[in-house]
């Protein structure tokens, strides 16, 4: 299960924290009931970095696959950070 902390209650457990984050363990950071960021391992984040790596390379290959007009870097890069904002 993953907990939740305001920013301020995780300020003052962050060792606590960094712990659990260490051991596989993560915490959502809130502003009231909103979750805005995470503190997850240092693994956890190699890993998620490695997704979004594999997925980017997934579509420059379709994109030089595809035989139509290519995209310009600009719409390439928009492209990109829609599917990144469709992620989260």
């Amino acid at each position: 299960m993953v907990e939740g902390l305001s920013i301020p209650e995780a300020s003052s457990r962050l060792e606590e924290i960094v712990q659990r984050a260490r051991t596989g363990g993560h915490v959502l950071l809130t502003e009231g009931d909103t979750p805005v960021a995470a503190i997850v391992g240092i693994d956890t984040l190699r890993e998620l970095q490695r997704v979004q790596d594999d997925a980017d390379i997934a579509l420059c290959l379709r994109s030089e696959a595809d035989p139509s007009p290519q995209l310009t870097h600009e719409e390439f890069m928009a492209a990109l950070d829609a599917g990144d904002a469709a992620a989260s």
